[in-house]
């Protein structure tokens, strides 16, 4: 399974900002429907797509069922239509990772400042201690 392709205009989901085997970083969204959830969705799709594409030649076994748990190691949010026509919420932790901002999160979720608005919400924060240790099993 590959990550799903950007889309091309603005649509609620659930997005996390996943590392990639270059050292970038890329935003994924994953539109409302399915799984609602980031545990459901992680454990589901993106853990094995994440631990593939950084391990290409390896067995996943036991390290995919850890890592599988570790929903929210990396930054993740939610974007939502607000009440108002064209207006964006999006629900972030506010921990961006290098070289992101608000400005680029908003790009690449394609709304900008006049239309969105970003909530910084504790939640949404990936977790310190799971990101060790994805990044550990990622060999990051």
């Amino acid at each position: 399974m590959k990550l799903p392709l950007l889309e091309e205009r603005a649509q609620e989901g659930l997005f996390w900002i996943l590392p990639t085997p270059f050292g970038s970083w890329k935003r994924v969204l994953i539109p409302y429907g399915r799984l609602d959830n980031h545990e459901e969705i992680w454990r589901e799709t993106l853990a094995e797509v994440v631990l593939t594409t950084h391990q290409q030649n390896a067995t996943l076994g036991d390290r995919f069922l850890k890592f599988r748990e570790l929903f929210d190691a990396y930054p993740r949010g939610r974007i939502e239509n607000d009440e108002e026509p064209l207006k964006w919420v999006i629900g972030f932790g506010g921990d961006y990772p290098p070289e992101w901002n608000e400005e680029r999160l908003m790009k690449s979720l394609k709304v900008g400042p006049t239309n969105a608005r970003v909530e910084v919400e504790d939640h949404w924060k990936a977790g310190d201690e799971h990101r060790r240790e994805a990044d550990q099993i990622l060999g990051r």
